[in-house]
């Protein structure tokens, strides 16, 4: 999608919970605009860590995810415990 995304001369955005590589996008990409949706975590240092990986990958923008909107208690336990699966998956730590 990314090298799609280049070839059209339009922004690839990548999500925190994506399943690529900051890094992998970014080569993808070439000289493609690219942008991270961040989720800020509690982990703080987890959050400035994907934040200099998109630096180092030149990424041109971060777009801070505000929140996630869950119907009932039900729900938002079932995506912290999906989003903590998914983070632990990509940096090897635990987040929450």
């Amino acid at each position: 999608m990314a090298r799609a995304a280049a070839r059209a001369g339009t922004c690839y955005s990548l999500s925190t919970l994506g399943s690529t590589s900051i890094e992998d996008v970014a080569a993808a990409a070439g000289d493609g605009p690219k942008c991270f949706q961040i989720y800020v975590m509690r982990d703080r240092g987890l959050t400035r860590e994907f934040i200099q990986r998109c630096r180092e990958a030149r990424y041109d923008a971060l777009a801070r995810q505000m929140g996630f909107r869950a119907t009932t208690l039900e729900e938002h336990t079932i995506w912290q415990s999906e989003l903590r699966a998914r983070l632990r998956q990509i940096s090897g730590v635990d987040t929450m």
